[in-house]
């Protein structure tokens, strides 16, 4: 599931095209169930992970906010 994840992640990103590339990421949601369970018991880990998730979602709204399409 990881290398599924992971190359369903790198090969569209270095296609260059990056216009439908929101249609081809929903299928690796099961990334979360990985981050979940690869973090349990380990509360640096959960911490880290919501902290980066939390700066991504603040960056794409302060973007969506400033008018950049967020895609």
């Amino acid at each position: 599931m990881a290398a599924f994840a992971v190359l369903g992640t790198v090969i569209p990103l270095y296609s260059g095209m990056l216009m439908s590339q929101r249609r081809t990421m929903w299928v690796l949601f099961p990334v979360f169930v990985l981050l979940f369970r690869g973090s349990e018991g380990r509360l640096w880990l959960e911490r880290t992970i919501t902290l980066l998730f939390a700066a991504g979602l603040a960056l794409s709204v302060a973007l969506f906010a400033n008018g950049y399409w967020v895609a």
